[in-house]
C-alpha cells in the first residue's frame, strides 16, 4: 500500500511538472509572437505607448501632470491654422491631451503587467477630451486636433499612428 501511494504521488508530481513546463513554453511563444507583431506595425505600438500617443508629430512633450500630457510647438514653430482653438495656452504655444488610462497600454501582448487596449478602447481614447474646468468647454481631442489644427484650412494636422484611429468606423458598430 505504501509503495502504491509513493508511485501515485510521484505520478501526480510528474503530471504537475509537465503541465508547468507546457504552460511556460506556451506563454513564452505567445509573448514572442506578440513582440513580432509589435515590430511589424508602423509606427510600432511601443513607440505609440512611449512617445507617439502623447503629442502630434513635430510638437514636443514637455511634461504634464497626473491627467494630461503637455505638448509644445516652441521647438519647431510649426504653422497652426487656428491657434486660438488649437492651443490651450497661447503664450506658451502648448496644448494638453489626456493620459492613457492607468494600467492600460497601446502595445500588444499585455507587456509589463499592463492590459493591452482593445480596438474599442483605442477608438474611444483618441476621441477623449480633457475638461477645461474654467468655462465648461473642453480641450480638443486628438481627432479634433488632427481635423482642426493643420498648417492651412482644410489641411489635417500630422499625427502618425493616431489618424487611422480617427478615420476608422466605431468598432462597436461593426457587423460580423
Amino acid at each position: 500500500m505504501l509503495n502504491f501511494l509513493i508511485k501515485f504521488f510521484a505520478l501526480i508530481g510528474l503530471i504537475i511538472l509537465i503541465v508547468y513546463v507546457i504552460n511556460y513554453f506556451v506563454s513564452y511563444f505567445k509573448q514572442k509572437q506578440a513582440n513580432a507583431a509589435n515590430q511589424k506595425v508602423m509606427p510600432s505600438p511601443s513607440y505609440m505607448q512611449n512617445s507617439g500617443i502623447r503629442c502630434p508629430d513635430y510638437l514636443s512633450n514637455v511634461g504634464g501632470n497626473s491627467v494630461s500630457f503637455k505638448c509644445s510647438n516652441r521647438d519647431f514653430n510649426i504653422d497652426i491654422n487656428n491657434p486660438e482653438m488649437c492651443y490651450s495656452n497661447m503664450t506658451e504655444k502648448t496644448t494638453d491631451f489626456p493620459l492613457i488610462t492607468q494600467g492600460k497600454t497601446w502595445e500588444l501582448g499585455n507587456p509589463n503587467g499592463l492590459t493591452s487596449m482593445t480596438d474599442q478602447d483605442k477608438w474611444d481614447f483618441v476621441r477623449t477630451k480633457l475638461p477645461d474646468g474654467s468655462n465648461g468647454e473642453s480641450y480638443l481631442s486628438r481627432c479634433d486636433w488632427i481635423s482642426n489644427c493643420g498648417s492651412a484650412s482644410n489641411v489635417d494636422g500630422v499625427w502618425q499612428g493616431v489618424k487611422k484611429w480617427c478615420d476608422m468606423a466605431d468598432p462597436s458598430q461593426a457587423t460580423m
